[in-house]
């Protein structure tokens, strides 16, 4: 979500699967230490807030032995 008048974007990630985000992050984790430290350098970002996470429960992914519980 952009909004013009005050500057603000909101960013919102989706991942099919624990695993798919853990592999993505594993695979591109140079790309993404070089793309913060950009953003940093180029003083982009102002305040950046983590907002939570959560996990469905999907019990044909497979993966529910691995997730942490809530």
């Amino acid at each position: 979500m952009e909004s013009q008048a005050e500057r603000r974007y909101r960013l919102q990630d989706f991942w099919a699967s624990h695993l798919g985000f853990e592999a993505f992050r594993r695979i591109h984790q140079l790309d993404c230490n070089k793309l913060e430290q950009f953003i940093k350098r180029e003083e982009l970002v102002i305040r950046e807030e983590f907002l939570g996470a959560f996990y469905v429960d999907d019990p044909d992914s497979g993966e529910g032995d691995e997730l942490v519980p809530s």
